[in-house]
């Protein structure tokens, strides 16, 4: 009974010393997460918005089921080419920068088609493939800034908030436009669009705070220095998650 009685009170102090878990509410009482989190749902919105608006005036000026498709693919078909040659800027430009201009970006085709929907259908399809090529950049972007907003569990809680809210708007993105479509003209879907993504990249702007670029320019020379001279094995340990870490050729981390 001695024993028992000795270490009860050890056991209790543990449970105290022991820290809480981390909740989604931790998460969300980060105010810089919240403007990420805001500017990422609002992206999706946007681009599920601009897409659907653009399928629909493409179909009324050509009654063309192919080139209804051809319409919807623009947003998705031209990521690639910007996830191939673009995605590095995210690392070389400051964060907030990057950001702003991605939601930027995104907002143009909207306002543009929603003012003009009478455009040509080339110059639709370019204006939405030209968005869609910095996509990457702004996802990688988000990504990037995301560990230095949150630390530990939260940092966890936070990516998968942010993997849920991408999939999901996805697809309730679609529904929501069709339901706005039944009762607005599509040229003002377009145009709230582009307007709410141009308040979140002001929200953005005055909501982050400044950091500098990831990787000064003159690492990105460095390490295409190495690549220049053959050095591929050098340049192997500074390439992780897809960003180079700043190690210059004869560098090393203490």
């Amino acid at each position: 009974m001695a024993s028992m009685t000795a270490t009860t009170p050890a056991t209790a102090s543990q449970r105290e010393q022991r820290p809480g878990r981390t909740t989604y509410r931790a998460v969300f009482a980060v105010s810089e997460f919240r403007v990420l989190f805001a500017g990422m749902l609002m992206y999706v919105l946007g681009f599920e918005f601009e897409l659907l608006g653009l399928s629909v005036l493409v179909f009324a000026q050509t009654r063309s089921a192919l080139l209804t498709a051809l319409a919807f693919s623009m947003g998705f078909a031209p990521q690639a080419i910007g996830g191939a040659l673009f995605t590095a800027l995210a690392d070389r430009f400051p964060p907030r920068l990057v950001i702003g201009t991605g939601l930027l970006t995104r907002a143009a085709p909207g306002l543009v088609i929603g003012l003009w929907p009478a455009l040509p259908v080339p110059a639709m399809l370019a204006l939405v493939a030209v968005a869609a090529t910095q996509a990457p950049v702004f996802t990688a972007a988000i990504s990037g800034l995301l560990p230095d907003v949150l630390d530990g569990d939260r940092y966890v809680l936070g990516r998968s908030v942010f993997n849920l809210t991408a999939a999901g708007t996805q697809i309730a993105g679609l529904g929501i436009g069709g339901v706005l479509l039944a009762a607005v003209p599509v040229r003002w879907l377009l145009l709230a669009a582009g307007g709410a993504l141009v308040i979140a990249a002001v929200v953005a702007r005055l909501g982050l705070r400044p950091r500098p670029a990831r990787v000064p320019r003159g690492q990105v020379r460095a390490a295409r220095g190495i690549v220049s001279r053959g050095g591929y094995d050098r340049l192997a340990p500074c390439c992780l998650s897809g960003r180079c870490s700043g190690l210059a050729p004869g560098e090393g981390r203490s």
